[in-house]
């Protein structure tokens, strides 16, 4: 496991960036913490199979619950990471 000092994902309301992340390149999918959410300020927000994440008044992400999982789709030529030296 690699940590990352920022990720930047690309959505449909601009930009997105997630501060010290955890980076698995071995997964076919990015997990993403609630819990690290919530540390930066964002509002998450769990219902009727739906999920979606605010800031302030700016819905960053929203996705739909796949089984047990909520999922987002985001182009994965839009995610940058830099990483901890």
């Amino acid at each position: 496991m690699l940590r990352a000092w920022v990720t930047v994902l690309k959505t449909l309301v601009g930009f997105w960036t997630l501060k010290d992340v955890r980076v698995v390149p071995s997964l076919r999918k990015n997990l993403i913490s609630v819990r690290q959410l919530d540390k930066q300020v964002h509002e998450v927000k769990f219902g009727n199979q739906q999920w979606k994440v605010v800031k302030g008044n700016l819905v960053m992400v929203c996705g739909r619950k796949r089984g047990s999982l909520y999922m987002v789709g985001l182009p994965s030529e839009g995610v940058t990471i830099k990483f901890r030296r």
